[in-house]
């Protein structure tokens, strides 16, 4: 076969051959087989499709007769001109089936790729064509019953073989319509010669793009180029006509451009041969083959503008040229976004024709680089770079209230020249000032000395807008429009407490700043929904104050409040303030029943009488009941109730206000009563109601008798002195009667004594 095997390296090898040889053992290749005929191309697209591109390459076909999963071979020839890898991954390859129980899979196997060394048999393939050898897998792999391949699809749905770009499967360099055929015989026939663009071949064209498409005149554009024959060198030129031909009144921009492997780049600079609209740009290959007319790009030319000066100061004049702009009315004119005044003449008489012309920088320009636009009724945004300047300014001190005075410096102003305005956020100030204090020297009497340099102190004027905290501009501006700017900041309003919680009735110092300078500063405290005035304090010239003031007796206990500090012109500042719980201690953790303890309380309402005090629930108040004292706090001994041992509460009211805390019981101290064990006292109730006879006790320790009898002929003859708990006796009494945990019946009765 006249084909030369793309070869890998060591292992790789190794394992290949041994793969192909288990194949061929198990039979999984068979031999050769004649079939009706080729595979037939219906469809061949390219993405992306620019000649030398790496691109994904989609095959749709048909065949007249069955491909075997697992043994069938399908072969892909692309001519000499696409660039095919000694080698690739199967996983870079799709195999889309058309019958309906098909699916996607990949090649069995990595395919074999074969370079033509020698026109084949059919004269089909030529020396340097390249074939990819397919080795069908399971078409249907989804399923698990059943091996399939690729089935008759004639006049059905096709199928489709996909390479993926990281086949690496390069499209020809040079602008062409080159084949890619089909066997499924193993070479022994092809799919048609005849070279049909987008069926059985893929077309790639000569391609020209520009880096950019627009621009003055003196712009700087890359011309790429693609698709061209090394044949000859490469001219570029504007195309007038779009013919793509070279006419003898077209202008070139550049030939003998060298072409390395289909490809050039180019760089020109537009001038005054690129006309001011659209134009066609080109290029014509040594082979005399121009860029298509419906792919050539166009290249738009416009005006420009240009300054006599790089930088400028707020309030001077500026010199503008127009540079190939369109005949017009000039309409606007802005810098930094700020409307400038228009020149007197404001007419562009003549298109491509420089005409100059004059502007005066507004005073409110934004310092720094800016865009110079020029708009007109024919071209609009035309612009270019300035960088404005303003007269320098320095003020102290940088941060200040309203209402403070500043002291602003400048320098560069017009000489010997008055101040005509000074603003802060906008707002004027009118006075100078001296002390703290507005004179009647008005900001515009002013002036500048024959260097240009001023200073002069002045109040921060009052206002919404230089109460609120930021950075705000001083803008100074003389007579003859010439500007300065500095920011000063102005600081946000605080106001802090000594103390965040505290009592009713106690003092806390209240402390503010970043108020107005010599405000007055209202001081509310608010608890719920009730508002108490705490009175009122005087800002210093720095908006500074402090004020000691007391908390109403009015919160809730405990509770969480706000004082607030608000200026008569505006704005306020709110601090948190807590009223802490009320609470009780005990002087002991634990306490034996008939114990006196000291419970002592703090944060009740003062001058209120203790309404309960209880321990466990048992009302434990002395008489007379205690009172809080001006602090509200209040100290009392009390005895411990009779309580079952364990943790017992110890709760404490006064005016609504509740405090609590747990106390331990461990034991009573009532004295214990002991219990006698004599006869005469166990029974006594019955000898009282003379309703004993006898009692007798038998011993199994020592087997004998003993016995007791109440009257008093037996005093001395009794033998059973005591009687214990748990012990038998036999108990003869006249009347029956309850004893102990149970009954005595008339006569003998046998019992165990409790």
């Amino acid at each position: 076969m006249n084909t030369r095997i793309g070869k890998s390296l060591g292992l790789t090898l190794i394992m290949f051959v041994g793969v192909i040889a288990t194949m061929l053992a198990l039979g999984l290749f068979g031999p050769g087989k004649a079939n009706a005929a080729a595979p037939t191309p219906q469809a061949m697209t390219a993405s992306p499709g620019s000649p030398g591109d790496t691109s994904s390459i989609k095959i749709s076909f048909e065949t007249d007769s069955e491909i075997a999963g697992n043994s069938g071979e399908l072969w892909i020839a692309f001519d000499a001109k696409y660039g095919v890898p000694a080698t690739i991954a199967k996983t870079s390859i799709s195999i889309a089936s058309g019958q309906t129980t098909g699916g996607v899979s990949n090649p069995l196997i990595d395919p074999t790729v074969a370079e033509q060394i020698a026109a084949d048999s059919t004269s089909t393939l030529a020396s340097g064509d390249t074939i990819i050898k397919l080795q069908l897998g399971d078409t249907a792999p989804n399923s698990t019953s059943t091996v399939e391949g690729l089935s008759v699809n004639v006049d059905a749905n096709d199928h489709i073989v996909t390479f993926a770009t990281s086949a690496g499967i390069t499209l020809p360099t040079a602008a062409s319509t080159k084949e890619i055929w089909l066997s499924k015989d193993q070479g022994t026939s092809w799919s048609t010669t005849t070279a049909t663009a987008d069926t059985n071949a893929i077309t790639v064209v000569r391609e020209l793009t520009l880096s950019s498409t627009s621009g003055a005149r003196g712009k700087s554009v890359t011309a790429t180029g693609k698709g061209f024959t090394t044949t000859g060198n490469t001219t570029l030129w504007i195309d007038s006509d779009d013919g793509a031909d070279i006419d003898t009144s077209e202008y070139i921009i550049a030939s003998d451009i060298a072409v390395s492997g289909g490809a050039f780049t180019h760089v020109f600079t537009t001038d005054t041969n690129f006309p001011l609209s659209a134009t066609a740009i080109n290029a014509q290959g040594g082979d005399g083959n121009a860029v298509s007319a419906s792919n050539n790009p166009t290249f738009t030319s416009y005006g420009s503008i240009s300054l006599d000066k790089s930088e400028v100061a707020r309030g001077g004049s500026l010199k503008v040229t127009a540079k190939d702009i369109t005949a017009g009315t000039i309409t606007a004119i802005s810098i930094g976004g700020v409307a400038t005044s228009l020149p007197s003449d404001k007419v562009i008489d003549t298109t491509g024709v420089d005409e100059s012309f004059t502007v005066t920088v507004a005073a409110t320009t934004p310092l720094g680089k800016q865009k110079i636009i020029i708009d007109t009724d024919n071209e609009a945004d035309r612009y270019t770079t300035v960088t404005i300047t303003g007269a320098p300014v320095t003020v102290s001190p940088s941060t200040a209230v309203a209402n403070q005075e500043v002291t602003v410096t400048g320098t560069g102003f017009t000489k010997s020249d008055g101040l005509a305005t000074v603003t802060v956020g906008g707002e004027t100030a009118t006075y100078t000032s001296s002390g703290g204090l507005d004179t009647t020297t008005t900001l515009a009497s002013v002036d500048t000395d024959s260097s240009g340099n001023f200073s002069t102190s002045f109040l921060i004027p009052d206002s919404s807008t230089t109460r609120t905290a930021g950075t705000h501009k001083i803008l100074v501006t003389d007579d003859t429009g010439l500007t300065g700017e500095v920011f000063v900041t102005v600081p946000g309003r605080t106001i802090s407490l000594s103390t965040e919680t505290s009592k009713r009735g106690s003092e806390v110092t209240v402390t503010g700043t970043g108020y107005e300078a010599k405000g007055t500063v209202v001081l509310t405290y608010t608890s719920g929904t009730t508002d108490t005035a705490l009175g009122s304090a005087t800002a210093d010239s720095y908006g500074e104050f402090t004020k000691v003031v007391t908390v109403p007796n009015t919160p809730s206990i405990p509770s969480t409040n706000t004082i607030t500090g608000a200026i008569t012109s505006g704005g306020s500042k709110t601090a948190t303030h807590k009223v802490g719980a009320s609470s009780i201690t005990v002087d002991v953790s634990e306490a034996s029943t008939g114990e006196n303890v000291t419970i002592t309380g703090v944060g009740f309402p003062n001058y209120a009488t203790v309404a309960t005090m209880t321990i466990g629930g048992l009302d434990v108040r002395p008489t007379p009941a205690p009172s809080t004292d001006v602090d509200g706090g209040f100290s009392s001994t009390v005895m411990v109730p009779g309580l079952t041992e364990g943790n017992h509460t110890v709760s404490v009211t006064a005016s609504s206000v509740t405090g609590s805390i747990s106390l331990k019981v461990v034991a009573t101290t009532a004295a214990v009563v002991a219990v006698s064990t004599a006869t005469e006292d166990v029974f006594a109730d019955s000898i009282a109601a003379d309703n004993l006879v006898r009692v007798w006790k038998f011993s199994n320790a020592d087997q004998s008798w003993s016995f007791y009898d109440p009257r008093e002929a037996f005093a001395a003859a009794n033998t059973l002195a005591n009687t214990a708990s748990g012990d038998i006796v036999w108990v003869n009494v006249t009347a029956e009667e309850s004893f102990q945990s149970g009954t005595l019946y008339p006569g003998w009765n046998l019992i165990a004594l409790d």
